[in-house]
């Protein structure tokens, strides 16, 4: 059954003018409105994608929560509907020939504990060891919430270009598979179209050595740009040598030319 879920933007600030924690000012609170939100719960992929197609425009959907739900809690975000997927039995890590399965909702915690990508993809459970938030957002936040959010100060987006990895979509016609590379538009922007939901990420068997670094300011803030580096050897079906970078803010992952 739908739950229904009363929200409001924050409490009004005090006599003292602007809220200087939040910088609000009083008059921006006259503009916030009560609404109403009902979480949708699908039990199958075909209703979860019924239900974006239907709400488009009005729905989000529900990974982890760490970043939608602080969003909704400012009023930045004021879905009608939130299509929660941890029914869906997305959170597993398989291996197949040639590639890995990652389901979207897979926490960092998930990659870190995969015997399977300490194997195959060593990048992925080193990238998830260094997220910022800690063990709060190792725990929750998922792999495919923070591909689909693609906030250029964010871990994934280039670690999953520089990996080659393809993100399987569905959407009201089944399935589509789209290359990293072309996933991320830009800054916020996937190529996810209406009624379409990330269900699950393949990683390719690619043996060599990788490297990853990110620069911030201190522990808790945000990267200020991430790199990666990838070498295969000789034989391998990709190049020598992959390096890939995201950047803010004029950002998309960049693939330079070996040199």
């Amino acid at each position: 059954m739908p739950c229904t879920i009363r929200a409001r933007g924050p409490a009004a600030p005090s006599s003292r003018g602007t809220d200087s924690s939040a910088g609000v000012s009083p008059g921006a609170y006259a503009q916030q409105m009560d609404w109403v939100t009902i979480r949708r719960t699908p039990a199958a992929l075909a209703a979860a994608s019924e239900l974006l197609s239907e709400y488009a425009g009005e729905a989000a959907v529900l990974g982890g929560g760490t970043v939608l739900l602080p969003m909704m809690h400012r009023a930045e975000i004021t879905a009608r509907h939130v299509v929660d997927l941890r029914g869906l039995g997305l959170d597993t890590v398989t291996e197949h020939a040639g590639h890995v399965e990652i389901g979207a909702m897979a926490t960092y915690r998930d990659l870190l504990a995969s015997p399977v990508l300490a194997r195959r993809a060593p990048l992925l459970p080193r990238m998830a060891a260094g997220v910022t938030g800690g063990d709060q957002v190792r725990n929750l936040g998922t792999i495919g919430g923070s591909a689909c959010f693609a906030n250029p100060s964010s871990d994934v987006p280039a670690v999953l270009v520089a990996l080659g990895v393809t993100l399987r979509v569905h959407g009201t016609s089944g399935y589509r598979d789209v290359a990293a590379a072309d996933f991320f538009r830009g800054a916020f922007t996937t190529d996810l179209a209406d009624g379409e939901f990330l269900a699950s990420l393949l990683v390719p068997h690619r043996p060599g050595r990788n490297g990853y670094h990110k620069l911030k300011l201190c522990e808790g803030s945000w990267p200020i740009v991430t790199a990666v580096a990838t070498i295969h050897p000789p034989g391998a079906t990709s190049s020598p040598t992959r390096r890939t970078a995201a950047r803010w803010p004029e950002w998309s992952p960049a693939v330079p030319s070996p040199t």
